[in-house]
């Protein structure tokens, strides 16, 4: 009896672990540099891969590459785009997902997560609200879900609108949905 066990067991624990890196690698991260490791250079530090619009601030970027994170800072209020093309997509639905954090200081008039095919916004959501409800210093997670792509190609963009002080965004993902 124990031995029966003991191989059915190690029959589960193979098929999950094949099913967990099976389903891992059918929907693998389709942004380049989502985690922010990865600057052009010193200053200003921009992340590789991103295309960066930004206006107002303190008389200098305030948009950077910091501690591995997307960062935006100035004493006098900033607006800016993160923005990344994506292609060789297949049709379907897909999520986009990042990781916000304020400070106990920030300010924001919005905060948005958007996803383009060419000039059509396929869907966008406001994180403004919740991020600022959640708590300060601290990751907050967000979806955009049900994101349907019929074309090879979509764009990505967050886009954040009269802030001061900070926001950080961190751990982006798009992925198709299984």
């Amino acid at each position: 009896m124990k031995i029966k066990f003991s191989m059915i067991f190690c029959v589960l624990l193979i098929f999950c672990t094949f099913g967990t890196l099976f389903a891992q690698a059918a929907n693998p991260n389709l942004v380049k540099n989502g985690d922010f490791s990865r600057a052009a250079r010193e200053w200003p530090n921009w992340p590789n891969d991103w295309n960066i619009t930004w206006k107002g601030g303190d008389g200098y970027e305030p948009v950077k590459t910091e501690k591995e994170k997307f960062c935006g800072y100035a004493e006098n209020t900033f607006s800016f785009t993160l923005v990344q093309n994506i292609t060789g997509l297949a049709a379907g639905s897909y999520t986009l997902s990042a990781d916000f954090r304020l400070n106990p200081d920030s300010v924001a008039e919005d905060i948005v997560m958007n996803v383009y095919s060419g000039a059509t916004l396929l869907k966008s959501r406001s994180v403004r609200a919740e991020l600022f409800a959640a708590a300060k210093e601290t990751d907050v997670r967000f979806d955009l879900t049900g994101i349907q792509v019929k074309s090879p190609a979509a764009r990505i963009e967050f886009a954040g609108t009269n802030i001061k002080k900070t926001i950080f965004i961190d751990n982006v993902v798009f992925s198709k949905d299984r």
